[in-house]
């Protein structure tokens, strides 16, 4: 039975839809406006912004953090403002302060005991591109067969954060890599499929199947899917590369202006290159662990298409 939507909030739909907000981002916008209406026991209209103050005290005894805060108080300041067009609701809505902390961030060892802990083909694969690439887990769970683009060693991130495109280095050996894996799985089209093979794994199966490998590996409970890609960007700093390079390759470090794909001979492209494969090098040599399928990807096996992207006439 489809849920009926009042026309306050297909209004705030129509709203976020209008700035071209994400789909993602729409869902957590409402799922808190709705919450907070539920708080209450009132529509939300009905609140007042001293309603507002008295539910962001709430969230603070709850003994929720500021990371997790903010998005909730930005949801209902856009409703108040944007919705509502109620005047100084950004005045009259406060953002908590954020604590400013130190990201986890893992060795190259602790890396590797993160991988050999995960013994399905696909998940493991995932984290590895995750790392080596720098990916955020959306990204990475939404790559396609056309995103490897290895002609010019790039991967092509579409609508990532933001609704960006960008292009992230593609080591040698993170292709070679994805074309055994791509060999072994038997895909389609999508890299890393759901049960649906058309569709991508969801990103709450690879966050579970990360903390199942934490805990094998026995490291911090603090550790998590995002925490691979801070370990890339601390990595190759380590190994000397110049932050100006990382920070093209991470678009979270301010004034990072991105490489051109469509020139692989460029000294910078080429530095992008050799960096990245040296340290996915590092950290996969130890290949005491069996790259061996899960039982879905063995149901998924048929006949064999591999694009052009992922093929090698010399790959055994």
């Amino acid at each position: 039975m489809t849920e009926q939507v009042s026309p306050l909030r297909q209004r705030m739909i129509d709203d976020m839809t209008i700035r071209n907000m994400s789909v993602n981002t729409q869902k957590a916008y409402i799922r808190a406006v709705a919450n907070f209406s539920k708080h209450f026991g009132k529509s939300p209209d009905k609140l007042s912004f001293e309603d507002v103050r008295k539910y962001q005290l709430h969230l603070v005894s709850r003994g929720l953090q500021a990371a997790t805060i903010i998005p909730i108080i930005c949801a209902i300041r856009f409703f108040y403002g944007t919705t509502l067009g109620r005047v100084g609701a950004a005045a009259h809505i406060p953002l908590a302060r954020k604590a400013d902390t130190l990201r986890a961030v893992l060795t190259r060892d602790q890396v590797v005991r993160l991988l050999k802990a995960v013994p399905d083909l696909e998940m493991r694969t995932l984290f590895i591109v995750i790392y080596s690439a720098g990916l955020r887990i959306s990204e990475a769970v939404a790559l396609t067969a056309r995103d490897i683009d290895s002609a010019n060693m790039v991967i092509h991130v579409r609508q990532g954060k933001g609704r960006k495109d960008r292009y992230v280095m593609l080591s040698e050996q993170l292709l070679t890599i994805l074309r055994s894996y791509w060999r072994a799985a038997s895909l389609e089209h999508v890299l890393f499929p759901g049960p649906d093979p058309k569709r991508p794994i969801s990103v709450r199966s690879v966050q579970h199947a990360c903390r199942a490998a934490v805990r094998v590996a026995g490291l911090d409970s603090s550790v998590t899917v995002h925490t691979l890609r801070h370990s890339f960007a601390t990595h190759l700093l380590e190994q000397g590369v110049d932050i100006r390079v990382i920070q093209d390759l991470d678009p979270l470090c301010a004034g990072g202006a991105q490489h051109d794909p469509a020139n692989p001979e460029s000294p910078r492209t080429a530095q992008h290159q050799a960096d990245a494969s040296d340290l996915t090098r590092r950290t996969c040599q130890d290949r005491s662990w069996r790259w061996r399928t899960s039982s879905a990807a063995t149901a998924r096996r048929g006949a064999l298409r591999t694009p052009a992207t992922l093929a090698s006439h010399n790959a055994g």
